[in-house]
């Protein structure tokens, strides 16, 4: 079978731009993620991933992207990860550039037990992991967001808002019909 020419990596023919950022959004790739203590966690990821395009090159190849990114998550098929610099270092090597960067999201389930029924619920954070490569130099981060929160008795207490009115404040509440006051209670 005959290779066909790398047209990404002609250097006649086109206007000698370098760009910062090129690139894939919205890989979908089902992907084993490790947590601290070595727990594997199956999460549908949503990818983004790009690299930098020096002016000498024409473009990339957008196909080594998802390429890439699959290839990794096959060969660590039961390894996890805990954050992208395998991927990062496999596009860097695809593209033969400095700068590579990739970006994913997925929704994890944290299990918590509650402190005084001790029951056992699901907690959905969105979590981001992310790497750059520039030049030499590895970067990873990780974003965690979740909307809940929980209080303890305590904090519960002093967060409650009688606690906080001023003396003015407190004298209308008490002049306010019972109905509300027991709402605002």
């Amino acid at each position: 079978m005959k290779n066909l020419p790398d047209i990404q990596k002609e250097t006649n023919g086109f206007p000698k731009i370098s760009i910062e950022k090129v690139g894939v959004e919205g890989i979908k790739a089902n992907m084993l993620i490790r947590s601290k203590n070595k727990h594997k966690q199956s999460v549908l990821a949503n990818i983004n991933s790009y690299c930098s395009l020096d002016s000498n090159t024409k473009g990339i190849n957008m196909s080594r992207i998802g390429n890439s990114i699959f290839t990794v998550i096959s060969e660590n098929k039961n390894k996890g990860f805990s954050n992208f610099e395998e991927f990062a270092k496999k596009l860097k090597n695809a593209h033969q550039t400095d700068n590579v960067y990739i970006k994913g999201g997925f929704d994890y389930i944290i299990y918590n037990q509650t402190p005084i029924t001790n029951i056992y619920s699901p907690k959905y954070v969105y979590v981001e992991m992310e790497t750059t490569i520039e030049c030499q130099s590895i970067k990873n981060f990780l974003t965690v967001k979740s909307t809940e929160m929980s209080l303890c008795p305590c904090s519960k207490e002093m967060s409650l808002l009688k606690y906080t009115l001023t003396n003015k404040e407190l004298s209308m509440v008490n002049s306010l019909p019972q109905n509300l006051k027991n709402k605002i209670k």
